[in-house]
């Protein structure tokens, strides 16, 4: 669980990996400083619920990386909504990670929210 209140907004996460191949999580965002567009001119007035999910893929020879894939913001608003791949490789004490993402990683030029 993690939970992030600052002056600009209220944002806290539930996460749960019930296997070792799968994370996912809910989380609820409350902006406190923009006005929304819903007539009545209030400040953090809307708020954003949405899932994160992410599946990885762990090969069994040892000198393989694992890949990860993962969605954020799935059934939101789209506002935290980003994709993305990544590989990761395990070095004794060192992790190394190349990836690609989409959606909010790359500011909002690529491919839109499924």
């Amino acid at each position: 669980m993690s939970l992030n209140r600052n002056d600009m907004w209220k944002f806290g996460t539930l996460t749960a990996a019930p296997f070792d191949w799968l994370e996912a999580s809910y989380f609820y965002y409350r902006p406190r400083d923009l006005l929304w567009t819903d007539g009545d001119g209030e400040a953090g007035h809307e708020l954003d619920k949405g899932f994160n999910v992410k599946a990885s893929y762990k090969p069994s020879r040892p000198n393989l990386p694992r890949v990860a894939v993962g969605i954020d913001d799935l059934a939101g608003t789209g506002y935290f909504a980003r994709e993305y791949v990544v590989s990761t490789y395990n070095f004794n004490h060192l992790k190394l990670s190349i990836g690609a993402g989409w959606g909010k990683y790359n500011m909002g030029n690529g491919i839109s929210n499924p």
